[in-house]
């Protein structure tokens, strides 16, 4: 199944769920689902995917060459079991899974993007709840790339000039990145970048759409994306994906990604869970949960052990494709405000490296043990504080996430 049956899929997934008035829960049943007959595989040096493909009577859906990761669609004759074990018996074949749906955070939740008047984003609570007009006296995230792995960017007045170049859509393997479509997460990335500017205004935003309009992509082009990012300069990955499945092809290119002094930033989901997911439990991802203005958990939000850090996740404004603003509530949100939150701390810091940017943004952050007795070990280091983060170099972190 290409990419392109898998949106035709899914769409039609989103449009009986709506016409039957089914809440929005639905959406999310296939994330984590493997993808029948769909095979990531990375060759082993100095081989020839078409010939690996010939061999097994299998089709190149799409590559990314300068990682030699390919999607195979294999034999429908073959079950995907058996083809499994042949793929890890082949010494051309360094490395292979099954490929998986990943769903948007928000796909648990039951409502969001409620459309609102023309709104000034930064004039709302939360810029003032995070300290953003001290913590801009400080930095502004200037020279910072953030890359958002999303549903794409559509234009909007408010970010003028706030669009990096380089943006691409593993979709349909195009440089439009217009977050459109009759799905109903259409604007997603639109409104996580928002928030991103919100925090960071002189960062500039890197739009790879790697989800389609209802909020379904796949683990290769999650791995294809975070490739990009890294090869057109991004310091910052935003990711507001998730899947209860762990990705070795995602995680490997998470590691690359650390490797490298990027901060990788994820949600956790909206199913207020312990459970796992990823790649927000991935190491070397900052894993947000969602909180409300009061430092208490949100209903929705996932929590447990991989939990880093914290956010205001609940009511937020930003904006949404052809110039609207709207209202939202969901762990991506939360997430867009940690994002932020790294573009200035790396922006101010960036000579110190992933280590120390890390520690900043995290031991920064308020304890909320005392306003979450009920989860109290289980929001990571706290709520985010920009301000606080921009302050001298602290010392290593004196607690760590057990994955």
């Amino acid at each position: 199944m290409n990419h392109e049956t898998l949106r035709v899929r899914l769409s039609a997934i989103a449009a009986m769920v709506l016409a039957a008035g089914m809440p929005i829960v639905a959406l999310a049943s296939d994330s984590g689902d493997a993808l029948e007959h769909q095979f990531i595989v990375r060759l082993a040096a100095n081989q020839n995917i078409e010939e690996v493909a010939a061999t097994y009577g299998a089709v190149v859906l799409a590559r990314y060459e300068p990682r030699g990761l390919y999607l195979l669609g294999t034999d429908p004759n073959v079950n995907d079991s058996d083809q499994d074990i042949e793929f890890d018996f082949d010494d051309r074949i360094e490395g292979d899974e099954q490929n998986a749906s990943n769903c948007v955070a928000e796909g648990h939740t039951q409502s969001f993007f409620v459309r609102v008047a023309e709104q000034t984003v930064g004039a709302q609570p939360v810029a003032g709840f995070v300290s953003l007009p001290s913590a801009h006296r400080i930095s502004r995230g200037a020279g910072v790339i953030v890359a958002v792995l999303d549903t794409g960017v559509s234009q909007h007045a408010y970010l003028n000039g706030a669009i990096a170049p380089g943006g691409y859509n593993f979709l349909d393997n195009s440089t439009n990145v217009n977050d459109a479509g009759a799905g109903v997460m259409a604007g997603h990335g639109t409104f996580v970048s928002g928030l991103i500017h919100m925090v960071a205004p002189d960062a500039t935003i890197l739009p790879i759409r790697v989800m389609d309009a209802t909020g379904m992509g796949s683990s290769f082009m999650i791995a294809e994306g975070i490739y990009h990012a890294i090869e057109n300069g991004a310091r910052v990955i935003n990711i507001s994906m998730s899947s209860p499945k762990n990705s070795s092809v995602v995680a490997d290119a998470i590691a690359e990604a650390e490797s490298l002094g990027i901060i990788v930033v994820a949600a956790m989901d909206n199913r207020d869970s312990d459970d796992k997911v990823y790649p927000a439990a991935n190491a070397g991802v900052i894993a947000v949960a969602s909180t409300d203005m009061n430092d208490v958990k949100s209903a929705f939000s996932g929590f447990g052990h991989c939990v880093d850090l914290c956010a205001p996740g609940e009511d937020l404004v930003s904006i949404m494709p052809n110039n609207q603003f709207a209202v939202a509530s969901g762990t991506s949100f939360s997430a867009a405000l940690v994002s932020g939150a790294s573009a200035l701390v790396t922006s101010r810091f960036q000579a110190q490296g992933f280590g120390v940017i890390s520690t900043q943004i995290l031991e920064s952050a308020l304890d909320l043990r005392a306003t979450n007795s009920e989860r109290a070990e289980d929001l990571g280091h706290g709520r985010v504080r920009p301000w606080q983060a921009l302050q001298r170099l602290r010392p290593p972190p004196k607690r760590s996430s057990t994955r």
